[in-house]
């Protein structure tokens, strides 16, 4: 199994006035975290491994794993003795994942407060080469996935991985045509010619999708051919600096063409957006 890795350690600087207490990752779409959005995505294609790098905040993480189950089942507590029993009854049994019926394994990993992107990911890649026998997570794995905590997409993960197989590099990444912040504007001619007369509006499009592509996140690295890649790298080393510009030099770096749902979480109208679209049912 390809494990996958999560950036978590994110601050959230232009998102604050959501959730200033909370890590990005946390950040409720729906009645669930963000994060939980992204795992479920990749457990649906059946990746059942994962680490979250943590960061700012990133304690909340392992509380919200820790008591994923008591969110939705109930409970009794012993004072003084063993914490507490989960009890299940029929009216109240909830699958936190439907539809899958197999186990998966969530390791959270602290990699510094500050540390940029590719830091995080070499410690990541770093922790697996100690494992001795994690359940769901191989010691020798020939890739690993990556994206970050706070992307969403309908991508269809297997086919991500099969087109990595056959483009023969180190890396592919997916790319996805950002959503526009702004409305278009078109109109009746290019420049102004005839001061006397108004300049009209031939067509208005709100917020219309870019014909740029940019870097989506779900990602794949082979993880042998990547390791001198990964030297000496430094706590201020951006995976988006450093180390993808570096790939794409040495003709290493794929782009996957995503062409269907993609969303990010970086400000308050990104949110609202997100809202939106898991009611209209987008993911």
């Amino acid at each position: 199994m390809i494990p996958v890795i999560i950036l978590c350690g994110g601050k959230g600087i232009r998102i604050r006035e959501i959730a200033e207490d909370l890590p990005k990752a946390l950040i409720e779409i729906g009645d669930m975290p963000i994060l939980y959005h992204i795992m479920r995505h990749y457990i649906k294609h059946g990746f059942s491994g994962f680490v979250l790098t943590l960061g700012h905040k990133g304690f909340a993480i392992k509380q919200f794993f820790r008591d994923l189950e008591l969110r939705y089942k109930d409970a009794t507590f012993y004072l003084g003795m063993h914490p507490y029993d989960v009890i299940e009854r029929e009216k109240y049994q909830i699958s936190l994942f439907p539809d899958f019926n197999y186990s998966f394994k969530v390791t959270c990993m602290e990699t510094g407060e500050n540390a940029e992107t590719l830091s995080r990911f070499k410690q990541a890649i770093d922790f697996f080469k100690h494992l001795e026998d994690i359940p769901l997570l191989e010691k020798d794995f020939p890739r690993i996935m990556l994206t970050y905590g706070d992307g969403i997409a309908n991508i269809d993960l297997n086919a991500l991985v099969a087109y990595h197989d056959s483009t023969k590099r180190i890396s592919t990444i997916t790319v996805v045509h950002p959503p526009g912040h702004f409305g278009r504007v078109l109109l009746n001619r290019q420049e102004p010619e005839d001061l006397d007369q108004p300049e009209m509006v031939l067509d208005f499009t709100e917020k219309p999708i870019s014909n740029d592509w940019i870097n989506g996140g779900f990602m794949v690295f082979e993880t042998k051919r990547l390791q001198p890649y990964l030297e000496d790298v430094k706590d201020t080393d951006a995976l988006e600096r450093v180390l993808l510009p570096k790939l794409a030099k040495d003709g290493e770096l794929a782009a996957y063409r995503h062409t269907g749902y993609w969303q990010h979480l970086d400000t308050p109208k990104d949110y609202q957006q997100l809202q939106q679209d898991h009611k209209d049912g987008k993911f």
